[in-house]
C-alpha cells in the first residue's frame, strides 16, 4: 500500500479540481451565450430579410395597383371613344333620313 499523502496536498487537489469545474462551468455558459447570440443574431438578420421582402410586396402591390388604375382608365377612354363615334353615326344616320325625307329618297333601300 502506498503511503498516506499529506493534507495539503489533498487539499491542493480539491481546490484544482473545484477549479477545473468552475472552468468547465464558464465554458459552458460561454458557449449557451455564445449560442444565444448567434441565435438572436439570426433573429436580426431574419427580421431584416422579411422587412426587405414586406416592403418589396408592398411596391409590387402599389405598382400593380397603379397598373390595374390605369388599365381601367384606358377601358373608360375607349368606352367613351366608341359611344362619340356610334353617336356621330347616329347623328350622321339621323341627318340622312332628314335629307332623304327632304328630297323623298330613302336612304335605306339600295
Amino acid at each position: 500500500l502506498g503511503k498516506p499523502e499529506p493534507l495539503a496536498k489533498k487539499s491542493n487537489m480539491a481546490l484544482a479540481l473545484q477549479n477545473l469545474a468552475k472552468v468547465d462551468l464558464n465554458a459552458r455558459l460561454a458557449e449557451k451565450r455564445y449560442n444565444f447570440s448567434r441565435m438572436q443574431e439570426e433573429d436580426r438578420r431574419s427580421e431584416a430579410v422579411r422587412a426587405v421582402w414586406n416592403e418589396e410586396f408592398e411596391q409590387r402591390h402599389e405598382i400593380a395597383k397603379r397598373k390595374a388604375e390605369e388599365e381601367r382608365c384606358a377601358a373608360e377612354e375607349e368606352a367613351l371613344a366608341w359611344q362619340h363615334t356610334l353617336r356621330q353615326f347616329a347623328n350622321m344616320e339621323a341627318l340622312m333620313d332628314e335629307v332623304g325625307a327632304c328630297l323623298n329618297i330613302p336612304f335605306d333601300n339600295p
